[in-house]
């Protein structure tokens, strides 16, 4: 899969488990929630370092600070997701989690959850 695919892949399931609440594709995010809740999906495999990572800012081309809520969509032996407020991260230019997300309990760790279901005012 390559990071493009990888990165559909991640907005597709978050697509699919916010059906009901789900508005749009967004212009600024990638969606928007029915409520008006701008969603900016980020997606990432393991690396050779066993790190996950995602590049959140980059002049020109990504940014998340437009959003409300960082989707950070971890692929694995399953699926893992961190919602992050984008108020808690706004000056970060990457997220890194940096061993297997079952075991994790770095910085982002408050933010794992099991579904999506707390994006649903």
């Amino acid at each position: 899969m390559t990071r493009h695919e990888t990165g559909s892949y991640g907005e597709q399931i978050v697509k699919t488990l916010t059906a009901g609440k789900f508005g749009k594709i967004g212009r600024d995010s990638d969606i928007v929630l029915a409520d008006g809740t701008q969603i900016e999906v980020k997606t990432a495999r393991k690396g050779k370092d066993g790190k996950y990572r995602a590049r959140l800012y980059k002049p020109g081309s990504q940014d998340h600070r437009k959003s409300d809520y960082v989707v950070f969509v971890l692929l694995d032996d399953r699926i893992y997701f961190y919602v992050i407020p984008t108020d808690d991260i706004r000056d970060h230019v990457q997220l890194t989690i940096t061993s297997h997300p079952s075991v994790y309990n770095g910085k982002y760790a408050q933010y794992r959850q099991e579904s999506l279901a707390c994006l649903a005012h």
